[in-house]
């Protein structure tokens, strides 16, 4: 059995006392607002503007990093497709 070190224990209590709750809070508060703004503008564009403050709220809730390589080499006026390499179990 792989034994599990200090960090792993201290933070389940926080897993479950702080990033659950906040999950679900947190995604209600912008599901409803998803829903109030699509009443005012297109469905998609109101989703689209609450994912963005969704993800940094919980990249900031649970302990995660997030590294941008290559930013200065990309045109505002060019198409891409951005891959990411995941190093644990956070998915896009």
């Amino acid at each position: 059995m792989k034994r599990r070190g200090l960090g792993w224990w201290a933070y389940q209590p926080y897993k479950y006392l702080v990033v659950a709750p906040a999950l679900v809070l947190v995604t209600a508060f912008f599901a409803t607002l998803v829903l109030i703004l699509s009443f005012f503008t297109n469905a998609r564009t109101a989703s689209r503007r609450a994912a963005v403050p969704w993800a940094r709220v919980m990249a900031w809730v649970t302990p995660m990093r997030v590294e941008v390589e290559g930013r200065e080499n990309i045109d505002p006026h060019q198409s891409y497709v951005l891959v990411s390499n995941h190093q644990s179990q956070y998915d896009i």
